[in-house]
């Protein structure tokens, strides 16, 4: 478990903002709007210990 108390295998992240992005890659302010990391927790994997 890590100190927050989480196991790693719940959590899972992703870099998306050049392959999937929200807004137009056409100008800095929309590049920079694209720049994000997704977070997801699974529940349903979570045991305690």
């Amino acid at each position: 478990m890590r100190a927050g108390g989480l196991p790693e295998r719940q959590l899972f992240s992703m870099g998306l903002g050049s392959n999937r992005p929200r807004f137009s890659n056409g100008d800095a302010a929309g590049q920079a709007r694209n720049r994000r990391v997704d977070v997801v927790i699974y529940p349903e994997s979570y045991e305690s210990t």
